[in-house]
């Protein structure tokens, strides 16, 4: 510090002693708060385009391993306006904004008075790592994570008033105490002015401990609020010296693929934040003493070797952008498969081919939830396939018995191998489907009251008819071992077979091959509607038409859902009651959801999703 250049102004303030697990929740709360205030600002402000560069993200350390940006002036963006409209005159919507308006009132300051004078197009929170948790150190030397928010402004004067006026605010607030006392200081580093506080914690018979606990500055046009005056200098260094975040490799790599033009945008080092979230659970756990920290290293094992597979993954990035049906997602994913052990590498490369989409034929027009990819055993072995890495070691009560441990016991229970005699078989195309439900279903009990919706899984297989009777095989024996509680039996006059359940009254599913594919549905109905698909398909839907027409024309997985008919359904149960009435009224006019993942292409993942919004 420039101690020539300092003043200082102590006060008190009455704190309570902090504790390992109440800091966690407070720091994810206050990170939760500044969360808030950027929404706001997307919400209820607009002026101008996002630029090309986010000036915000310039102040960042290179190794920030989370950002999320918000545009606070997003009515400026193509295809705002039709977004907009569709809630042009929606109760519930301005109650949303005069609500949000409020609660930063709570601040101590006006929004559209202190603020939209000078706040510019972007608020970024930047992460940088979850504090230091992962050592067993005393409570009063915890630090909680290093993070950034930062404002950009487009006027200074306007803005190096408004933080005056926070000053003085943290000034007013600041209150006499027996225990810590805070000290308010300026500064200048590298010629920028700045403002940080410390709290000096006096407890009897303790050493004094002296920590920052907030600091900011004005650099340039943006304004930069973090956690210490240590964190505040690396900002500052970060920009003025050109080692920043918006030059790291990855996130060029990620970001640069993305629409330029954002309302939101995040980024993530996947394998940094991966690796930061098990250490600082870990290192909690290590707080609470040796049993604990034993169970914890335990648990550190398994996690590591969990993390085997996550290698491949690098930065992964989401933008968020308007369109003239509605809201639309682009999101980019790093992912080296070259970098996964060899037996997972194959499945994944399997399981990222293009899907033919030939399912689509079999898929009933009126289906209102498709999604359909590629190779399910890809997903599946790891679970089942004993020379693949268990995925439920690292989970909570499985350190002792893994999950293969029980899938082998319930493979010799049932006399099957679920690797080779079902999932190896279920090598092509795949798909979920929901449908609104028939007006009778024969194999269902009188009175009996459900969901309005049916639900299937399709399976293109090499040997369907093996994969149905290797079913049969598995829920005969579960009812054989169940006392009554499950029942099989073959379905009268159809070719299918369905599993029953309280005391052989209630069908929970049934299954068997249409046309050449194993189908596992609700009822019978759901069956023969997929069998008799193809006299009206789902591909003749204009909203299904609409939908996924917008997507990439190869990909690897494609999803929709058809939101009118759920939220009909929604608001047919909750007559009378207002408040669903009111929730249904704002979400209504979001129309449908489609969403597709094309084929890696240089070591990134592309997806996209676009949700239809409307009067």
């Amino acid at each position: 510090m420039e101690e020539p250049q300092t003043q200082s102004v102590e006060f008190d303030v009455n704190l309570p002693k902090p504790k390992p697990t109440s800091l966690i929740a407070k720091i994810a709360l206050a990170i939760g708060g500044l969360a808030l205030v950027g929404a706001i600002a997307a919400v209820i402000l607009s002026r101008t385009a996002t630029p090309a560069v986010d000036p915000t993200v310039k102040v960042l350390p290179t190794d920030t391993m989370l950002v999320m940006s918000i545009n606070t002036q997003s009515d400026q963006l193509p295809n705002f306006k039709a977004v907009a409209d569709a809630w042009a005159d929606s109760r519930e919507a301005n109650q949303i904004e005069s609500a949000l308006e409020l609660a930063f009132i709570q601040t101590g300051f006006n929004w559209e008075a202190d603020v939209v004078p000078w706040l510019g197009e972007r608020v970024t929170i930047g992460l940088v790592d979850l504090g230091n948790y992962t050592q067993p150190i005393e409570s009063s030397s915890l630090r909680g994570p290093t993070f950034f928010v930062v404002a950009q402004t487009r006027d200074r004067v306007k803005s190096d008033a408004f933080m005056v006026s926070v000053r003085k605010e943290l000034e007013r607030k600041i209150e006499p105490s027996d225990y810590v006392t805070t000290t308010l200081r300026d500064d200048v580093y590298r010629g920028i002015p700045i403002v940080y506080l410390t709290s000096e914690t006096h407890w009897s018979g303790d050493k004094p401990v002296v920590n920052d606990t907030a600091a900011y500055a004005t650099l340039n046009d943006v304004i930069v609020l973090t956690t210490s005056t240590d964190n505040l200098k690396k900002a500052i260094d970060a920009a003025l010296d050109g080692k920043n975040l918006s030059l790291n490799a990855n996130y060029q790599a990620v970001m640069n693929t993305l629409p330029g033009q954002t309302a939101f945008a995040m980024y993530m080092d996947f394998n940094r934040y991966m690796q930061a979230a098990m250490d600082l659970t870990l290192g909690v756990s290590t707080q609470r003493g040796q049993d604990a920290g034993d169970a914890a290293m335990k648990q550190q094992e398994q996690l590591q070797k969990a993390m085997e597979t996550m290698k491949a993954m690098g930065g992964m990035g989401l933008a968020m952008t308007y369109e003239p049906t509605g809201i639309r997602f682009d999101s980019a994913m790093q992912m080296d498969l070259a970098k996964l052990p060899e037996a997972q590498r194959k499945l994944y490369e399997a399981s990222y081919q293009a899907a033919a989409n030939k399912i689509y034929e079999s898929i009933p027009a009126v289906a209102m939830v498709m999604l359909n990819g590629n190779n399910p055993a890809g997903y599946l072995k790891p679970f089942f396939d004993p020379n693949q890495p268990d995925p439920f070691a690292s989970f909570p009560g499985m350190e002792d018995e893994s999950f293969r441990d029980k899938v082998a016991e319930f493979e010799k229970l049932v006399g099957v191998n679920l690797n080779t005699d079902l999932i190896d078989l279920l090598n092509g195309e795949f798909a979920f489907i929901m449908l609104p439900k028939a007006q009778t279903v024969s194999d269902a009990p009188t009175g009996r009251t459900d969901l309005p919706f049916e639900f299937a899984l399709m399976f293109e297989a090499s040997d369907a008819a093996r994969a149905s009777a290797t079913l049969d095989q598995i829920v005969q024996a579960i009812a054989a071992q169940s006392k009554g509680d499950v029942a099989w039996q073959s379905l009268s006059g159809l070719p299918y077979s369905v599993v029953m359940i309280d005391g052989n009254e209630t069908p929970v599913l049934t299954y068997g091959v249409v046309d050449g594919r194993l189908v596992i549905g609700s009822t019978s109905e759901t069956l023969l509607a997929i069998q008799n698909a193809k006299q009206a398909p789902i591909t003749g839907d204009a909203t299904f038409k609409t939908a996924t027409g917008l997507l990439p024309g190869t990909r690897v997985q494609t999803g929709y859902l058809n939101l009118q008919p759920l939220w009909t359904w929604i608001e047919s149960q909750a007559k009378g009651d207002d408040n669903v009435g009111a929730v249904i009224n704002y979400l209504s006019h979001f129309k449908w959801l489609s969403t597709g993942s094309g084929v890696p292409s240089n070591n990134l993942i592309r997806s996209e999703v676009h949700l239809a919004v409307g009067k």
